[in-house]
């Protein structure tokens, strides 16, 4: 497992492909801006804090998990695709 600390991501694809990804800054939001994001990989991804995408589609593939940290209010407008692996959401989501 590792930690990935940064205030805001850019990135439109995060990958695990192996063990576990924890993003999770301090303070502000783990992803945030206006673009598609594709989360993939045999690993797993945990988003600590709440991600931010506006009208942007997120796409979760590969065989690992993506996990919305508890306690974090996600947003996103855009279509959410789980095209493959699992997706949870231990907080909210609001579309």
């Amino acid at each position: 497992g590792g930690y990935l600390r940064y205030p805001t991501i850019t990135a439109t694809t995060i990958r695990s492909d192996a063990g576990s990804l924890t993003i999770g800054p301090a303070a502000g939001d783990a992803i945030s801006g206006s673009f598609a994001l594709t989360i993939g990989g045999a690993g797993d991804i945990l988003l600590v804090r709440r991600y931010n995408i506006g009208g942007a589609a997120l796409v979760k593939n590969g065989t690992g998990r993506l996990v919305l940290g508890p306690g974090a209010t996600n947003a996103t407008s855009g279509n959410v695709t789980v095209a493959a692996g699992a997706f949870e959401v231990n907080g909210s989501l609001a579309t």
